[in-house]
């Protein structure tokens, strides 16, 4: 299983493959437009999460696991953006990990091959090529001639045994 550095580096490869960012000075969000959307879709994402918590909890017998997960996801997902939006870099960085624990954690709960699964989305990720059509660059759309789709299924039944 790769560590945390290891996956620091992976995707770093690939940011530099595709010419992504991989140095961006950490600053808040000052655009007032980008601002007052991300504010917006901050608002709803932190009701959300409030009502997902009901929802995980709702049957005091039992915790919905699956709305229990969303929910922490969600917080944790907010809190993120709202140390970007005043740029708290030091609430940011302890946002996204807590965030990157959360998502590990609901992969630990169901019990999924994260590491291996993680490999072979790299794997996958390093044969997308930038296309032209890709507005901006900004997102890889068109994966291109040469792009391989992980095969995660396999990796799946390996590890279930089937």
């Amino acid at each position: 299983m790769l560590a945390a550095d290891d996956l620091s580096f992976a995707v770093q490869r690939f940011h530099k493959l595709q010419g992504f960012p991989t140095r961006e000075v950490f600053k808040p969000i000052t655009d007032q437009g980008d601002r007052y959307v991300v504010i917006q879709f901050c608002h709803v994402l932190k009701d959300y999460a409030g009502q997902l918590l009901e929802f995980a909890l709702i049957d005091k017998n039992k915790v919905n696991i699956p709305m229990l997960r969303l929910h922490l996801i969600a917080e944790e997902f907010s809190e993120m953006i709202e140390a970007w939006l005043i740029g708290d870099e030091v609430k940011f960085f302890d946002a996204l990990i807590d965030l990157i624990y959360v998502i590990v954690g609901t992969g630990v709960t169901y019990d999924l091959p994260l590491g291996e699964g993680f490999d072979e989305v790299q794997r996958s990720n390093m044969t997308k090529e930038r296309q032209p059509d890709d507005p901006q660059a900004a997102r890889i759309r068109a994966k291109g001639p040469n792009y391989s789709a992980p095969n995660l299924v396999d990796i799946l039944r390996r590890y279930r045994g089937v």
